[in-house]
């Protein structure tokens, strides 16, 4: 697997925890590829975005398990 695959195959199961949480209502395709269609949440899309589109993957999933990681202990 390459490394943009793997970016994108953890946005998906980052997606799909936020909408198992309930944070987020799209589910993704397993055929998706791009960002724009894979992350679908408002709020990971702002906090990712630009460094995700700006070749900084590494620190936008850092900063999308930061979300996640606050959303989480907000609903505990």
């Amino acid at each position: 697997m390459s490394y943009p695959s793997d970016i994108l195959k953890l946005a998906k199961n980052l997606n799909r925890d936020l909408v198992a949480l309930g944070v987020s209502k799209i589910e993704t395709s397993s055929e998706v590829v791009l960002y724009d269609e894979v992350v679908t949440n408002k709020t990971l899309i702002k906090k990712t975005e630009k460094l995700f589109k700006d070749g900084h993957h590494a620190r936008a999933v850092e900063e999308a398990y930061k979300l996640l990681n606050n959303v989480d202990a907000r609903l505990s």
